[in-house]
């Protein structure tokens, strides 16, 4: 897990990468974890999880999350350490945890080939959501939300 963020009465961790066996390598994997703060932390009831994987094979690998009061809001990396992403994944606190036609996602690479690699720089103003790529602070990504 990379970063956290809270929604509601929730803390949405976003996956980014696991060692692999008997390897040096990591792998990243799309496994959103959420912990219910209303429940007891040891409570097995208390957490849940999600294979954005099981959505799209390359959905995976998010450096960071944040809220704007109804979506969460997951920042792509490079997947599998081989290519940067530009492939945001939103999910929709209203919808269930478990479908996949909770989330969207939107390649901002089709716009611009150096929109990648949004490592875990992000913040919410009220009205847009904000995210910076790493390694190109002269690039920033901003979105109008809904709320």
């Amino acid at each position: 897990m990379e970063s956290a963020c809270l929604q509601g009465k929730y803390i949405y961790f976003s996956p980014l990468y696991r060692p692999l066996p008997n390897s040096v390598a990591n792998m990243h994997h799309g496994l959103i974890v959420r912990y219910n703060t209303r429940r007891g932390f040891g409570s097995k009831y208390a957490w849940e999880m999600f294979d954005t994987m099981s959505i799209r094979s390359d959905l995976g690998g998010f450096s960071g999350c944040e809220s704007d009061g109804r979506f969460v809001y997951f920042n792509p990396t490079r997947f599998c350490s081989v290519e940067p992403s530009g492939l945001f994944l939103r999910f929709d606190t209203q919808g269930n945890f478990f479908n996949p036609a909770s989330y969207q996602t939107i390649d901002i690479k089709q716009w611009n080939p150096d929109f990648t690699d949004y490592h875990g720089y992000s913040s919410f103003d009220g009205k847009n959501m904000y995210f910076c790529a790493a390694g190109r602070a002269a690039i920033m990504a901003k979105f109008r939300t809904m709320n």
